[in-house]
């Protein structure tokens, strides 16, 4: 989709800005820990000690952002960002900082979400010179974005097949990401996490104030030119870290300098993904459904039975969630229906709750 400049109102520095805006890469992030889990989540071990230490819960923000954990969530939503405690006058290495997604411009004058520009991912490629995030790259304000997983639309098939995927790192034995039933919430000072294994992902960030005086942090997610793991997928790839000493390096400001953090990130490489249903095209939708697993071998219905096609019309299979039949040319925009609707997974097809 391509940056719709008309929709925003340029003036001053704003209209030097114009370059930063481009084609998202990660259009949506799923993150369901609770605060707790996520500080025993994203635990490291202490320099000092030897032991695990939990990333502390900070907010520091004077406006009313919360972070709610989500199964669909898009760019101005609220999501926990991985900070060193210096930014903070901690004595701790790590904390955790719920942020908008999508930096705000420091010389912005108007409502948060109202700048126009498109900040919720940054080129690796145009970074340092740019204005916006060459400045906070410059300041030291690096963070590391944790979640389940993201979501991304295959662009490489043309413009009329754009199937979504559900993007994870490799998980422990027996634990389905997609599955909680499936994950353990065990946490101990001396073996770390036994929950599922999370993302952590580059970024910057910075702090808004409004002409109010309020005061937001948000940030911008880092992505690169895509290698051979998901260019099959997209052109582009988050800047992904897959090691402690990757995330210490980028996390780390004040002994790691701007030039040496950037040897953090490196192409991608081990990642697991499956194909998921349109539901999540619409980042209104929040269902838990969002990242379950969905064959593309033959259409199947998001309540689990599958489509029996007659003629031109279609129902589903299964008697204990019975879906009343649609006829074909009934079918309009995804977008003019409930909720909670119940849709084929291929196909032009909707089925109705």
């Amino acid at each position: 989709m391509g940056a719709e400049y008309h929709r925003a109102t340029w003036t001053g520095e704003e209209k030097q800005q114009k370059a930063i805006t481009h084609r998202p890469f990660v259009t949506r992030e799923y993150n369901t820990l609770c605060p707790e889990n996520l500080q025993k989540a994203v635990s490291y071990k202490s320099k000092s000690t030897g032991k695990f230490v939990c990333a502390k819960w900070i907010e520091t923000s004077s406006c009313n952002l919360l972070y709610k954990p989500s199964h669909n969530v898009a760019p101005t939503d609220v999501t926990p960002v991985l900070v060193s405690g210096s930014h903070f006058d901690s004595n701790l290495e790590r904390v955790l900082h719920p942020m908008m997604w999508g930096m705000i411009p420091p010389w912005h004058k108007g409502e948060p979400k109202s700048h126009g520009l498109s900040t919720n991912n940054c080129r690796l490629e145009g970074m340092i010179g740019s204005k916006l995030y060459g400045r906070a790259f410059s300041k030291g304000n690096r963070c590391v974005i944790v979640c389940d997983g993201f979501y991304e639309w295959q662009t490489t098939k043309g413009k009329g097949n754009k199937q979504p995927y559900f993007i994870y790192m490799p998980q422990p034995e027996g634990v389905r990401v997609e599955d909680p039933n499936t994950w353990s919430e065990e946490w101990s000072e001396e073996e770390g996490w036994k929950g599922p294994k999370l993302l952590a992902m580059a970024g910057l960030f910075d702090i808004w104030k409004s002409p109010q005086g309020e005061v937001i942090y948000s940030y911008t997610l880092i992505t690169t030119e895509s290698n051979e793991t998901l260019s099959w997928l997209h052109h582009r790839a988050p800047a992904i870290l897959y090691t402690e000493e990757q995330i210490d390096s980028w996390l780390d400001y004040s002994s790691v300098k701007s030039e040496k953090a950037l040897h953090s990130i490196t192409p991608v490489k081990s990642l697991v993904w499956h194909p998921v249903a349109t539901l999540v095209n619409n980042s209104r939708n929040k269902d838990t459904n969002c990242n379950k697993p969905v064959s593309l071998d033959h259409a199947g219905c998001m309540c689990g039975g599958v489509a029996v096609r007659q003629d031109d019309d279609i129902t589903c299979d299964l008697a204990v969630h019975p879906c009343r039949r649609v006829d074909r040319g009934s079918l309009g925009s995804f977008h003019e229906f409930p909720y909670r609707t119940c849709f084929l997974v291929t196909g032009d097809y909707l089925i109705l709750m």
